[in-house]
Parts: C-alpha cells; sequence; structure tokens
C-alpha cells in the first residue's frame, strides 16, 4: 500500500526546535527592555503626583491666603509615619504644623507604591513643608527624594525653592542617573 506523502501537513523535530529557539533569545531580549520601560514609567509618574501635590499646596496657600502644611501621614489623621505611607495636606489655622481641629483638610496624600521610600530633606531640618499665602515657603526649601529599591538609575527628586517654585531633577550628563544638579547624583541613605 502506498501512502501519498505530499497531502501530509506539520513540521518536523527540527523546525520546531529552531522556533523554539528563536523565541526564547526574542524573550531574553524583549522582556528586560519592557521592565525597564515599566519602571522608568512608575517612576515618572510617581514623581509626577509628589509635583502636583506640592504644587497644590502652594496654590492652596496662596488661595486661602493663610499658611498651608504637608506632613508624612501613615493613618491619614495625624502628622506621623514615614513619608512613603502617604501624608496630609490642610490650612494650618493654628501655625502649629501639626494637622489638629480647626485646621482645614484639603487632600489626603495616597501611598507611594512599594518599591519607593520617600524622604523630605529640608535646609530648617523639619519632617513637614509649608507654605505662605505669598506662595512662598516658610523657610522649608528642601529636596523631596523618591528612592527606588530597584536601582540607583530610578531615583528621582523634586527641588522646592524658598521662593517656592518646584522643578525636577533630571539626567544633566545623560549617564542615566538623575541629578539635583549638574555632577550631583541624586543620593538615597
Amino acid at each position: 500500500m502506498k501512502t501519498n506523502r505530499g497531502n501530509i501537513k506539520g513540521v518536523n523535530l527540527v523546525e520546531l526546535m529552531v522556533v523554539i529557539a528563536l523565541v526564547m533569545i526574542l524573550s531574553m531580549i524583549v522582556v528586560p527592555s519592557v521592565k525597564g520601560i515599566y519602571q522608568s514609567q512608575l517612576s515618572r509618574t510617581e514623581m509626577e503626583r509628589w509635583r502636583s501635590i506640592l504644587q497644590l499646596a502652594r496654590q492652596s496657600a496662596m488661595s486661602y491666603q493663610q499658611r498651608v502644611t504637608l506632613c508624612p501621614s501613615a493613618d491619614k489623621m495625624s502628622c506621623s509615619g514615614p513619608w512613603q505611607h502617604g501624608g496630609l495636606l490642610f490650612v494650618d489655622k493654628d501655625l502649629d504644623h501639626q494637622f489638629t481641629e480647626g485646621d482645614t483638610l484639603i487632600r489626603t496624600v495616597h501611598q507611594s507604591p512599594p518599591v519607593f521610600s520617600v524622604n523630605w530633606r529640608s535646609f530648617q531640618g523639619t519632617d513637614y513643608l509649608q507654605f505662605e499665602a505669598s506662595g512662598f515657603t516658610h523657610a522649608h526649601n528642601g529636596s523631596l527624594y523618591l528612592c527606588s529599591s530597584i536601582s540607583s538609575k530610578y531615583h528621582r527628586a523634586i527641588v522646592i525653592s524658598r521662593s517656592g517654585r518646584v522643578r525636577i531633577a533630571r539626567d544633566y550628563d545623560a549617564d542615566g542617573i538623575y541629578e539635583t544638579s549638574p555632577g550631583s547624583p541624586i543620593q538615597c541613605h
């Protein structure tokens, strides 16, 4: 009995192995770059979120014509805990930089993604930031650091001047590491 091999369709073992090898090689190239893009976008999103909160704090102080405080808050009821757990933004009517009865809550700040630690470092050494009715800080110029546990190339910083101006740290020398000023890479401890 004779069979007609021309009608049989399929792949042989060698062809199958070549296709599997090509798929594995391509996945080894593509997966790390997609992961890097994701981490970079996560850093950018978190930085923009904090920048908008800082800008809201400044604008609120000018709108309310009163001092506004931004502080870390783990429980969303008092100024305490690390910054990555979120914070409180409020009109500080009694000027004590604590959220107390009589203060007006503007916004609660949500927790940062787990890959970030968030730290505020000011020249005054305070753990809070205040804006005056003029839009200037209450002598609280400094930087908000977003430190990634993945890699230093995902660290970000937001620099706040005495005048209340908010600027983003950037990669001045195009080496993939962001800097608060030329030649000063973001230092996370």
